[in-house]
């Protein structure tokens, strides 16, 4: 397998080292063939290595599918400031929103505003003028 390039046959074999339950050869297959979703995915629900997934994203591939995926794993997990993180990478903004409002991450949210539009700063903006309202009055 050392010799193969093709990222069809590198594919094959990694499917059929998964059905054998060889996630760690069926992730290197997957990562020489660069279908980084399967690595993805294997690091997230075979392996145990949100790090690596974490890392899959960052640096070799941001597709929305990929930070979904990696953002629902935080947010199972408990990391909800970077399930923010990734849903706004998925393009869920809404979905970032909520969970930034209801967990207390507006912050992380706000950090990602460079692409956000000005209805959605607006918000950001009311979220904190509500707060500051609320801890005057406590």
């Amino acid at each position: 397998m050392n010799k193969i390039k093709s990222p069809k046959l590198l594919s094959l074999y990694a499917k059929s080292k998964e059905s054998e339950g060889s996630f760690k050869d069926a992730e290197a297959a997957y990562e020489k063939a660069e279908d980084w979703e399967s690595v993805v995915r294997l690091n997230l629900n075979q392996l145990d290595n949100i790090e690596k997934a974490k890392f899959v994203l960052r640096n070799k591939c941001q597709t929305a599918n990929i930070a979904a995926m990696v953002a629902a794993t935080c947010d199972k997990r408990g990391s909800k400031s970077e399930a923010v993180e990734f849903l706004i990478m998925a393009g869920k903004k809404e979905e970032a929103f909520t969970l930034a409002q209801t967990h207390g991450e507006m912050d992380v949210y706000a950090e990602q505003m460079k692409t956000f539009t000005l209805e959605e700063r607006l918000r950001v903006a009311s979220y904190y003028e509500g707060k500051s309202q609320w801890e005057k009055g406590r």
